[in-house]
C-alpha cells in the first residue's frame, strides 16, 4: 500500500513538472533547431509559405530581436499550446491527431523566432516545420532544414507541407500565444 502511495505521488509530481513547462523545454526542444531571427532579417519571415496571413505584413508597424529569455519562456509553454490548438483544430481523423501531438514528432520541429511589434504590443512571430521524416529506413531530414539559411529567416518548410508546420504570434507581455495558423487545412 505504502509502494503504491509513493508512486501515485512520484506521478502526479511528474505530472506537474511536465505540465508546468519545466521539464519539457529542455528535454523536449534541441536549442541547435532554433533561430532568433535578428532585427533586419525579421522581415523576411514574413515570406514564409504559413505565415499568419497575407495581410500580417501590414500589420507590423516594427521588429526588434527576441532575447534567448523571451524565446526560453515561449518555448516553455510551445507544446502544450500546440497541441491544444491541434484538438481544438479537430484534424481530419485520429490518427493525425496522434501523430502530431506526439512527443517526438514535436521535438522534430526547427523553430524561427523573429520579434515584432503590432498594435503597439511586443510579440515574437513564431514558425515551425518538421526538420525531417521517419519511414521504413530511418529518418530523412528535409532539404529545407538541412541547409542553414533558416537560421537568418530564409523560408522553412513548403506550401503542401501539412498541419505539422504552423505559425503563432506569442504575447511577450502577457505569455501567451494567439491563434495557430496551420499550413493546409486540417
Amino acid at each position: 500500500m505504502l509502494t503504491r502511495t509513493y508512486f501515485l505521488l512520484a506521478m502526479s509530481v511528474a505530472l506537474l513538472l511536465i505540465s508546468s513547462g519545466s521539464l519539457v523545454r529542455a528535454e523536449l526542444f534541441n536549442p541547435g533547431q532554433r533561430a532568433i531571427v535578428p532585427v533586419a532579417d525579421v522581415s523576411k519571415l514574413f515570406n514564409s509559405s504559413c505565415v499568419i496571413d497575407d495581410q500580417f505584413s501590414t500589420t507590423v508597424s516594427s521588429e526588434w530581436t527576441a532575447t534567448d529569455s523571451d524565446v526560453n519562456a515561449l518555448e516553455s509553454k510551445l507544446p502544450f499550446a500546440f497541441i491544444q490548438a491541434i484538438r481544438s483544430a479537430r484534424p481530419v481523423n485520429s490518427e493525425v491527431l496522434n501523430v502530431l501531438t506526439d512527443w517526438q514528432s514535436i521535438s522534430n520541429h526547427i523553430r524561427q523566432y523573429g520579434g515584432v511589434v503590432v498594435g503597439g504590443k511586443r510579440y515574437i512571430l513564431v514558425i515551425a516545420a518538421p526538420a525531417g521524416a521517419w519511414d521504413f529506413d530511418g529518418y530523412h531530414p528535409f532539404d529545407y532544414a538541412a541547409n542553414d539559411n533558416w537560421r537568418s529567416g530564409g523560408p522553412i518548410g513548403v506550401p503542401d507541407i501539412g498541419p505539422s508546420m504552423f505559425s503563432t504570434l506569442y504575447n511577450v507581455e502577457a505569455n501567451t500565444f494567439g491563434t495557430f495558423h496551420f499550413c493546409n487545412t486540417l
